[in-house]
C-alpha cells in the first residue's frame, strides 16, 4: 500500500511512524509543483493532504486511489464529487481547532478594542501618552456570530461569560439551540444591523462567498467590530477597503486574507484599525496534534474496514 503526503500536514515522526507500519509513505515536505504532484501520486492508494490541491485531472490519473484524507475540517481544495464518482473516500477532521480558533477569535476583538498593537507601536517609539488610546469594553455589547456550528457554538459560550447579547444567524435555527447557547437566531440584515461585534465562522460554498460586501456593509449601523477567522473569500476587500475608508466600521481582525490583495493600490495594512494574522487560528500544538491523531485513526479505521468523518458518498460499483 502507498501512502502520499501533499504539502505540510504537520503529522509528527510518530504519526508517521504509524502510518509506516501500513505500507509505503511518500513525503512532500513543500507543496509540489504541478507536474511533480502527478507523478507522485500515481499508484497512491491513500493520499494525505491539507491544503495541497486534488482535482478531477488528478483524480482520474490515480487509478489505484481509495481514499483522500484532508487534514482540516474544509475539503474545498478537493474535488469530493469527482471522488465519489470514481469511488474515493474523502474524510475529514472536524472539530481539531475548535477551541484554538475560538480564542483566537477573542484576541483579535481585544486587540481591537484595546487599540493594543497601536498602543505597542507608539511606546516602541517612546511615545507613552495614553490620552488616544480610550478602549471599549466587551461586556453588555452586542454580538453577532454568523454560523453556529462547532466554532461558533463555542464563540458563543465564550461571549456569553464575558456578558454580551448573543444574536446569530445559521442556516438550521431551533428553538432548543437558541435556548441551550443562550442566544437568539436572527436573519442577515437584523444582525448586521444590531451587532457591535461581528465574527464569521462559515464554511466556504455558493451561499457564503462574498457573503460580506457592500451591501452587508451597508446595513451595519452600530460601526461594528469584523472578525474573520474563516475563510478569505466570505469577504469581498474591495468592499472592506471601502468600508473602513468611510468609517462604517470600528476594525477589522483577520486572520485569513488573499496575499494578492496586499499588492494592490488600497492596501488594507494602511488602516491602523485592521489586524492581521497569517492563517493561524488552529495553529496550536494542542490542535495539530489532535488532528494528526484523526487522521492516522480516519486510515486505519478505513483500512480496517470501519469508518469515521467520512463527508462523501463514493460509487463503489465503478
Amino acid at each position: 500500500m502507498k501512502l502520499v503526503i501533499l504539502g505540510p500536514v504537520y503529522l509528527s515522526e510518530e504519526h508517521i511512524s504509524e502510518l509506516k507500519v501500513l505500507g509505503e509513505v511518500v513525503i512532500y515536505d513543500k507543496f509540489p509543483g504541478f507536474f511533480e504532484t502527478f507523478k507522485g501520486v500515481r499508484g497512491a492508494d491513500i493520499i494525505i493532504t491539507a491544503k495541497a490541491s486534488v482535482n478531477s485531472r488528478m483524480l482520474k490519473e490515480c487509478k489505484a486511489l481509495r481514499l483522500i484524507c484532508t487534514a482540516s475540517t474544509g475539503c474545498d481544495h478537493v474535488d469530493v464529487k469527482t471522488a465519489s464518482e470514481l469511488g474515493v473516500t474523502v474524510t475529514n477532521v472536524p472539530g481539531y481547532a475548535t477551541d484554538a480558533v475560538a480564542e483566537h477569535t477573542f484576541a483579535l476583538i481585544f486587540a481591537l478594542l484595546r487599540r493594543i498593537c497601536e498602543g505597542d507601536r507608539r511606546i516602541r517609539k517612546g511615545r507613552f501618552s495614553r490620552r488616544q488610546f480610550r478602549g471599549v469594553q466587551l461586556k453588555g455589547k452586542t454580538f453577532g456570530i454568523i454560523g453556529t456550528g462547532a466554532i461558533g457554538t463555542r464563540v458563543s459560550q465564550i461571549a456569553n461569560c464575558f456578558g454580551c447579547n448573543v444574536v446569530a444567524l445559521t442556516l438550521n435555527p431551533s428553538a432548543e439551540k437558541e435556548k441551550r447557547l443562550r442566544l437568539k437566531y436572527v436573519e442577515m440584515e437584523a444582525l448586521l444591523k444590531i451587532s457591535d461585534v461581528i465574527s464569521l465562522h462559515v464554511s466556504l460554498n455558493k451561499l457564503t462567498e462574498a457573503m460580506i460586501g457592500y451591501d452587508a456593509f451597508a446595513h451595519m449601523q452600530k460601526k461594528p467590530i469584523l472578525v474573520n477567522t474563516s475563510r478569505e473569500e466570505v469577504i469581498n476587500y474591495n468592499a472592506l477597503v471601502d468600508a473602513l475608508s468611510k468609517g462604517l466600521i470600528f476594525g477589522a481582525g483577520l486572520d485569513t486574507l488573499p496575499r494578492s490583495f496586499l499588492l494592490r493600490k488600497y492596501l488594507l495594512s494602511k488602516f491602523q484599525n485592521v489586524i492581521f494574522s497569517p492563517h493561524v487560528a488552529f495553529y496550536t500544538p494542542e490542535a495539530l496534534n489532535k488532528c494528526a491523531d484523526t487522521v492516522v485513526d480516519n486510515i486505519k479505521l478505513f483500512i480496517s474496514g470501519k469508518s469515521q468523518n467520512i463527508v462523501n458518498k463514493p460509487d463503489y460499483t465503478r
